[in-house]
């Protein structure tokens, strides 16, 4: 192997290893948000706290997963991240 490569791949294990993995991540986000179960039928169509409703998607694991690493590096939930996003690129609401 040559000493570029092998400096290389040396230069992308150490950006690898200060990233969390998907179960650390998981963990973390367990003891922020722990898992709650809701009863009511109408869940979907309630309102938080926020005011927000329920809105279910679909994302890439990997967009789910940048998404999650950067809330909690924020200190704050997916959702709100994704609202912040959302609201910086879509016009305002009349």
């Amino acid at each position: 192997m040559s000493d570029k490569i092998k400096r290389d791949l040396s230069q992308l294990k150490a950006k690898v290893g200060n990233l969390l993995t998907p179960e650390e991540i998981a963990s973390k986000m367990e003891t922020i948000m722990p898992k709650t179960k809701n009863s009511d039928k109408n869940f979907a169509e309630s309102e938080n706290t926020k005011g927000r409703k329920k809105f279910t998607t679909m994302l890439a694991p990997d967009l789910i997963f940048q998404l999650k690493s950067i809330a909690l590096e924020k200190g704050i939930s997916a959702a709100d991240l994704l609202e912040n996003i959302l609201r910086s690129h879509l016009p305002e609401k009349k």
